[in-house]
């Protein structure tokens, strides 16, 4: 599994992370097609991203998304119904061509920062 952190102390707000994730899934760079989102707290940006708790695969009855380490969405199996939407807590599953879009911890957000305030720890768990 791949977890997330984030050092808000280095984040300066640039979009980079929304821009590059927003790429990587729906080939449109557009940050409210992305799976993170960058949000102002006060003076700092922060960026909220999927958590893996698993409310939007409780709530899909056609079972289009599942745990597999981290939680994934089976396109071959999504009907684009958006049951799953408003179980997200931060609003980061969207759909995107009929079909629902979520982080799978593919790390290009990380990649791409450039200033590193998003940390991959691959092959932690939970």
């Amino acid at each position: 599994m791949k977890i997330k952190s984030i050092d808000p102390m280095k984040c300066t707000g640039c979009f980079v992370c929304q821009q590059t994730c927003s790429f990587s899934k729906t080939k449109e760079l557009n940050n409210k097609k992305s799976s993170l989102k960058l949000k102002r707290e006060h003076i700092k940006d922060i960026v909220l991203f999927c958590t893996q708790c698993g409310a939007c695969a409780k709530k899909c009855i056609k079972k289009a998304i599942e745990k597999k380490g981290d939680i994934y969405v089976i396109t071959k199996k999504c009907d684009g119904c958006g049951d799953c939407l408003p179980s997200c807590p931060f609003k980061l599953i969207f759909l995107h061509n009929g079909k629902a879009v979520k982080c799978d911890g593919c790390g290009t957000c990380a990649e791409w920062c450039p200033v590193k305030a998003i940390i991959i720890n691959k092959g932690l768990k939970k």
